[in-house]
């Protein structure tokens, strides 16, 4: 279904446009401890884009928890269609067609994650996934070329439990600290 959907957008962008834009995975840090939460920005910077297609691949070790749509597509209220049934793949669609689309850096949308095993990977966007569809001057349907996109490495650790350390009483402090005071006089007469 998802080659159908891609084909689909693919035929109505038809044309092909001059300038191109680029995609980035931002996560609000890369390294984190089991049971923590992760949230992963996804931004484009993009020439009037209006719709978009396209896969996220993240480790196994991570869980997916929610998708938000943000920016233009969330403050108009349009939600976002995703399939995770591939593991470690969400793929995301937004065909809404708003218009007016936006231009320039904005958040796509958020994915947030649990870590649930420790682990070393890579959060990235297949670059041979995406579909960006926007409008050029005379407000024709255009395919968005994709420039360039980013990964983020994420390392998830086991959360370590505190280690209890029994504390020196302050009387045996005091204690040692007058024995090596008497110490440090006897060694200075003799």
């Amino acid at each position: 279904m998802n080659n159908f959907i891609r084909a689909g957008a693919l035929l109505l962008a038809g044309l092909t446009s001059a300038f191109g834009a680029t995609l980035t995975v931002l996560p609000d840090t890369n390294s984190l401890f089991t049971g923590q939460t992760l949230t992963v920005e996804i931004q484009a910077d993009a020439p009037d884009l209006f719709s978009y297609m396209l896969d996220v691949q993240y480790p196994l070790f991570l869980a997916l928890q929610s998708v938000t749509a943000q920016g233009t597509f969330g403050a108009w209220g349009i939600g976002i269609a995703y399939d995770a049934s591939v593991p470690g793949t969400l793929t995301l669609v937004n065909d809404a067609l708003i218009l007016p689309g936006f231009t320039g850096p904005e958040t796509l949308f958020t994915i947030e994650f649990e870590a649930i095993a420790e682990g070393t990977g890579e959060i990235r966007i297949d670059p041979l996934s995406v579909v960006l569809v926007g409008l050029d001057t005379n407000f024709d349907v255009i395919d968005i070329p994709l420039d360039s996109v980013s990964a983020a490495s994420v390392v998830v650790t086991a959360q370590q439990s505190p280690v209890d350390v029994p504390e020196v009483s302050s009387g045996w402090m005091a204690l040692l600290g007058v024995a090596l005071c008497l110490m440090g006089r006897q060694a200075r007469r003799g």
